[in-house]
């Protein structure tokens, strides 16, 4: 059974997506010469900030260093050495997305994935179903490093629509292409 889109947990949604995807990213980020690696980093020194704000408006009146705390706790990365994000056995393959959010009992997976080609995108869509075994939530960040930026732009049709819907209807994935 689905996780339940409580306004709560629906505001939390819309503010990680805010980060992953604001202009602090991709005003610096180059998705054409960056690699999915260091993209990744530096999401993750933004991420690590946002959380702090997210905090904040969740448990307004608590000290900052509590609030600092609780979000530095909240947030797993793949590539933290110090943090562990537990793998998902599926199919006798290990699995584990990129970055593990933990807020109260909520959990929220989320995949950045650079994508130049169809392959790159139907790998982060099927990574992303998987979390969503295990997760409440996943939050899919896809990349568009395609030269004009055809990715990005395929949103308006209706396929692309329909799948996007899709993804949040039936599996509570949400799907956001930068």
């Amino acid at each position: 059974m689905r996780a339940k889109k409580s306004a709560k947990r629906l505001e939390i949604i819309s503010k990680i997506l805010s980060i992953l995807s604001s202009p602090d990213i991709f005003d610096v980020v180059d998705p054409h010469t960056w690699s999915e690696e260091r993209i990744q980093t530096y999401m993750h020194k933004e991420l690590s900030n946002g959380m702090v704000g997210i905090f904040e408006s969740l448990y307004p009146g608590q000290q900052k260093r509590t609030i600092r705390k609780k979000a530095v706790a909240s947030l797993n990365w793949s590539g933290d050495i110090r943090k562990t994000i537990h793998n998902l056995l599926v199919m006798g393959v290990l699995h584990r997305p990129d970055f593990e959010i933990n807020i109260d009992k909520l959990r929220i997976a989320v995949e950045v994935k650079r994508g130049d080609d169809g392959s790159s995108v139907r790998e982060g869509i099927g990574q992303c179903v998987l979390y969503s075994v295990l997760y409440d939530f996943v939050i899919y960040i896809l990349v568009d490093a395609t030269e004009d930026f055809s990715i990005r732009k395929s949103l308006h049709g209706k396929p692309e629509q329909f799948l996007v819907s899709r993804l949040w209807n039936r599996f509570n994935i949400r799907l956001q292409v930068v």
